[in-house]
């Protein structure tokens, strides 16, 4: 029993709850800023939607980086086996599928956008992140995405290209942080972060 919640805590932690619950706040003030023209119960699909598919991309992006967190994040649920690969892979699917699920729900508009960033975390986590800058840039361009998103469930876009600045430029400064912190790992698999230019 103890192996078993564990595995669950693991699971968890690789979807990065507290990364979830800021995705779908992040949802909720751009609807807000839209005007809140949509239906209480579309703006909370959506937000739960985003959620997901965040929660998923975190997965994906720690089995794609299981060697080099051998070096810098140790503890992470997968290089301390706690979760196995597989069921990482499995618990993306499972997100995925709900999340696009509930956004397809809502309108074609927010299943269009959910599938694209969707389709954007996935291209990134196994190819953009070791081509250099353009997926520093890109992880902060879907961070903002959020809010247009969420603004479209609301009524229209509204005010909400605000919010996305500042949570493009906040997120791209933070991928550079994270880039420094990770260099030794990073270097180890020849990934080329804004830090390591």
């Amino acid at each position: 029993m103890a192996k078993i919640g564990k595995s669950i805590r693991g699971i968890v932690v690789l979807a990065r709850p507290i990364n979830c619950l800021l995705t779908a706040g992040s949802v909720v003030v751009g609807a807000v800023a839209g005007g809140l023209g949509g239906a209480p119960v579309d703006i909370a699909m959506a937000a739960l939607a985003a959620a997901l598919i965040t929660g998923a991309g975190n997965a994906l992006n720690d089995v794609q980086d299981i060697e080099e967190d051998r070096i810098n994040q140790p503890q992470r649920p997968l290089p301390a086996g706690l979760v196995s690969p597989l069921a990482a892979i499995v618990m993306v699917g499972l997100l995925v599928v709900s999340g696009l699920g509930l956004a397809w729900w809502v309108s074609p508009v927010t299943g269009m956008i959910a599938t694209a960033v969707a389709l954007a975390l996935t291209g990134y986590s196994i190819w953009l992140k070791q081509t250099g800058p353009a997926g520093n840039i890109l992880v902060a361009a879907l961070a903002a995405t959020t809010f247009p998103y969420g603004a479209l469930v609301g009524g229209d876009l509204g005010r909400s290209w605000i919010p996305a600045t500042f949570a493009f430029l906040y997120h791209l400064g933070r991928e550079v942080v994270k880039g420094i912190e990770d260099m030794e790992g990073d270097q180890r698999r020849d990934i080329r972060t804004l830090a390591l230019r």
